[in-house]
């Protein structure tokens, strides 16, 4: 498989080394304190849901009836800057989504799992949110992170040989390793993200959906669609994404919205929804249009029930 995506112009480091700031009451437990000053520091996040996510932290164990607390305080932490690119001098929303649009490529090559791609693009975004990186090296950067990503999920992942050959061997081996140690060091060794896969496995489970499921392979096909988008989609958080794609995906299939098991599951209502679930829509909508088709060619296989020949609504009926 052979790529000639950017063009070999040298890495600009910049004034140095950006490192994530540690948070409190990070050492094996979540400390209350720390987790109302999250929330207040994200005020997207609706205050019901801040209320399961203090609780369950408070009494430190799971409860099956809300999502994991541990995954609702990282997914907090380890989400990207919203609106990053805006202060990135070489490269564009366009080029990231090309980079991405790619990594779909490389994830059907080597048969990955669907968590690596969604941990490549989070090592990705959390990345250029703290680096500025010149377009040459932008392509290096995303395989670090598919690398990285494959590494941490897979059972067997492709050796590191494979990663330089997808590259047209644009890249060397050599640089290929210092960019993933470059890459552990921004992220801060920090790599179990949450991701809007995760919680769309959560929220298929809790629902009952069966794996044959129309719907199930529409909504993963929509929250795949979101990640070519790095704005405005970066502001909402996984758990929110993953809720707006399941909308989407219901209202395209069975034309109703969010479940009531759902809503208590999560805290989310449907009005608390609808910002991410509008923006994620139109997104969807511009995809046909789009030059980047590997993920609605990925999703045209009888595997995934060819949903994305399936035509979205073109209004939503959310007033």
């Amino acid at each position: 498989m052979s790529c000639c995506f950017l063009l070999p112009v040298r890495l600009s480091y910049g004034s140095g080394l950006i490192l994530p700031i540690p948070a409190r009451g990070s050492h094996g437990r979540c400390c209350n304190s720390g987790c109302r000053r999250i929330c207040r520091r994200h005020s997207s996040v609706p205050s019901r849901v801040q209320r399961i996510f203090i609780s369950s932290a408070i009494h430190g164990s799971l409860q099956s009836d809300h999502p994991d607390s541990s995954t609702l305080f990282q997914q907090v932490r380890f989400r990207p800057k919203p609106y990053y690119m805006k202060k990135q001098p070489d490269i564009t929303t366009g080029m990231r989504a090309i980079l991405v649009d790619w990594l779909v490529e490389v994830g059907e090559e080597y048969k990955l799992r669907t968590e690596t791609l969604y941990l490549a693009v989070n090592f990705l975004d959390r990345f250029l949110s703290c680096m500025s990186v010149l377009r040459g090296k932008l392509q290096l950067v995303g395989t670090a992170a598919i690398l990285l990503a494959a590494k941490y999920e897979e059972i067997y992942p492709p050796d590191v040989d494979e990663f330089v050959y997808i590259t047209d061997d644009t890249y060397t081996k050599k640089q290929l390793l210092r960019m993933e140690h470059l890459l552990l060091k921004v992220l801060g060794f920090d790599l179990t993200a949450p991701t809007i896969n995760q919680f769309l496995l959560q929220y298929i489970q809790r629902h009952g959906i069966f794996p044959t499921c129309k719907i199930k392979s529409d909504l993963m096909y929509l929250a795949e669609l979101s990640l070519l988008q790095v704005d405005p989609l970066l502001k909402y958080l996984p758990s929110q994404i993953a809720a707006a794609a399941y909308c989407l995906a219901n209202y395209t299939v069975n034309r109703s919205f969010w479940p009531e098991t759902l809503a208590a599951f999560t805290g989310y209502s449907l009005s608390e929804i609808a910002p991410c679930l509008t923006d994620l829509h139109k997104a969807c909508l511009d995809a046909p249009h789009c030059q980047l088709q590997a993920i609605k060619q990925k999703y045209k296989h009888p595997k995934y029930l060819q949903v994305s020949l399936l035509e979205l609504p073109a209004v939503l009926p959310l007033r």
